[in-house]
């Protein structure tokens, strides 16, 4: 992806490809005050090598927040890690050897496609339609293939926005029950749900520790904290732990205490709520732009959390193809191909609107609309037909 956008740098060109916060919103000033208050009042001792498994007050903190989605957890069941990805490749590493077949979505997270095909990990990709990973298609795939782990995103969807149904929220945890493997649920920023509040998380219906559920605090305050965490109950923590031990021995306890200062502050939840409503108008004005200007036999999804949408493109459109062409007419999107764990189809792209002004992605999403145009009238044949993996809106 990075290769694929180096053009995208261009003064003249609208990146929608992102995935990012926009750093206008970044509690800056309010993180500064909390470092330099960290560092007059506390002891100097907690700047020691510090434990594995993270700050006590930070697992606390998060511990008691779980129960916002349904979770029931202690601080003991709370590891914090450098980042979503890192907690990802925590789990990859416990748990995945050479040849396991790992359950995905299709699409996904192309980071976690990376992660476990680092592992070896034989990937196999579930449908997505507009409630989320098909788990009726899952099921039939977990009989076949016995994995070990399924990892899924059933809130934000990264790239698609989707979130699954309750329903098959509680399958899929039976599901983990029955067969006895895992779910690692990816829990990017549930809290910017913008039609209503985020359902309870999978792990709410976990009774046997079958699941685990990641979180990531790099959309919701800054990236460049590199905090994240995994909650998992049972022996799986302790081995978990040895592997963090391993790959770089703690997360810096500075930054660890100064974001639970922040967590903990009246300005964490203003902030949120500011940024939320902020990308709220901001998914508002592309799904208007899309139903405005997009050609027929183009479809894209409704995101309901999270900074992405998925666009849907006809047959005879290859997502590379389409990707080339808008870079000419100046937008850059995410190629479709990269979040998929097998060969196309389908033809996609992922659209991302959460760090540019409402003008800025208006005026991307019509250039876009302008690529698509050229390139299906220079076709014959034009098919309106939809793909299994996502489901329009």
């Amino acid at each position: 992806m990075e290769a694929l956008l180096r053009p995208a740098v261009r003064s003249n060109v609208i990146s929608l490809a992102g995935g990012i916060p926009d750093p206008t919103l970044f509690p800056v000033r309010a993180l500064g005050r909390m470092w330099h208050r960290a560092l007059a009042v506390e002891d100097p001792k907690f700047l020691q090598y510090g434990s594995p498994q993270g700050d006590p007050s930070l697992r606390g903190w998060i511990a008691d927040h779980c129960g916002a989605a349904g979770i029931a957890a202690r601080p003991d069941d709370v590891l914090i890690t450098s980042g979503s990805q890192q907690a990802i490749d925590l789990v990859a590493r416990t748990l995945v050897a050479p040849g396991d077949p790992v359950l995905v979505e299709s699409p996904t997270f192309l980071t976690a496609l990376d992660v476990f095909e680092g592992r070896g990990a034989n990937l196999i990709g579930v449908p997505v339609d507009a409630d989320g990973m098909r788990v009726d298609a899952a099921a039939a795939v977990i009989e076949r293939y016995r994995p070990r782990i399924v990892y899924t995103i059933p809130t934000a969807h990264n790239p698609t926005g989707v979130a699954m149904s309750d329903e098959r929220r509680r399958r899929l945890a039976a599901l983990a029950r029955q067969h006895n493997l895992i779910v690692l649920e990816d829990d990017t920023c549930s809290e910017f749900s913008y039609d209503g509040e985020a359902l309870s998380a999978i792990k709410a219906y976990d009774s046997g520790g079958h699941v685990m559920f990641i979180r990531s605090f790099s959309k919701t305050v800054i990236p460049g904290l590199r905090v994240g965490c995994i909650v998992a109950h049972g022996p799986v923590m302790a081995r978990l732990i040895e592997a963090k031990l391993v790959m770089d021995r703690f997360t810096s306890p500075l930054i660890q205490r100064t974001l639970w200062r922040y967590l903990s502050s009246k300005q964490y939840e203003r902030d949120l709520r500011i940024a939320r409503e902020t990308y709220r108008r901001r998914r508002d004005t592309v799904l208007r732009v899309l139903e405005a200007s997009m050609p027929a036999g183009v479809a894209w999804t409704r995101p309901t959390a999270g900074f992405n949408l998925w666009l849907t493109l006809p047959q005879e459109v290859p997502a590379r193809e389409a990707f080339a062409e808008a870079l000419k007419e100046g937008v850059a999107c995410g190629l479709g191909d990269l979040f998929l764990p097998h060969t196309p189809p389908p033809s996609g792209l992922r659209l991302s609107f959460a760090d540019k002004p409402e003008e800025v992605l208006a005026e991307g999403v019509r250039r876009l609309s302008s690529a698509l145009r050229r390139l299906l009238s220079a076709r014959s044949g034009q098919a309106d037909e939809q793909t299994e993996y996502v489901t329009s809106v």
